[in-house]
């Protein structure tokens, strides 16, 4: 194995604002200490279609547009990418109702690139959302291209399990919801 570990994300979300935690926790690589950092925190302003990525350790905030809808902007078309949602049907997880769904990554342009593939299962059980969490550090705010597939193809509500193929290890990286507090923030 590369690498083994575990990454806690906490997810702080109102109808205008969410607040992503993310630490990683546990982790071990073949190669020695890992290089990656927990995640600076960040503030989603769903009204504002912007987000803040908190740098503590620099005492400094940057504030911009939804990072994946520039990025989405920018390199798909360069690179001819688009994604193909498909409901897989109703499966149980952790004891939710859910839909299971793969998105599959495409390239129209470079036939060398291989489709990449997500799998996440969303439940209407708990509620609905403004982000959905599909994949490690990949928070996909609603209006972005990625997160406009999914609800067109039936995807709302909350991603209680998600897993993405690691390319280089060939093996999952999986996330599964474990605490769901509905409250005031």
């Amino acid at each position: 194995k590369i690498a083994t570990g575990k990454v806690v994300t906490t997810i702080y979300e109102s109808k205008e604002k969410a607040r992503v935690e993310s630490t990683n926790t546990q982790t071990s690589s073949s190669f020695g200490p890992p290089k990656t950092d927990s995640q600076n925190i960040l503030i989603f302003d769903f009204k504002a279609q912007k987000e803040t990525h908190l740098n503590a350790k620099q005492n400094i905030a940057t504030v911009m547009p939804f990072m994946v809808t520039t990025m989405e902007k920018q390199m798909m078309p360069a690179l001819g990418l688009d994604y193909v949602v498909q409901n897989l049907g109703a499966e149980t997880v952790n004891g939710y109702k859910c839909t299971h769904f793969t998105i599959i990554t495409t390239s129209s342009k470079n036939k060398n690139y291989p489709p990449a593939k997500k799998d996440v299962w969303i439940t209407n059980d708990i509620g609905s959302n403004n982000l959905f969490f599909v994949g490690p550090y990949l928070y996909l705010p609603l209006g972005s291209y990625e997160a406009t597939k999914l609800v067109d193809a039936g995807g709302t509500g909350i991603i209680v399990k998600w897993q993405v193929m690691d390319p280089i290890s060939n093996q999952p990286n999986i996330c599964t919801l474990t605490n769901y507090q509905p409250g005031k923030l």
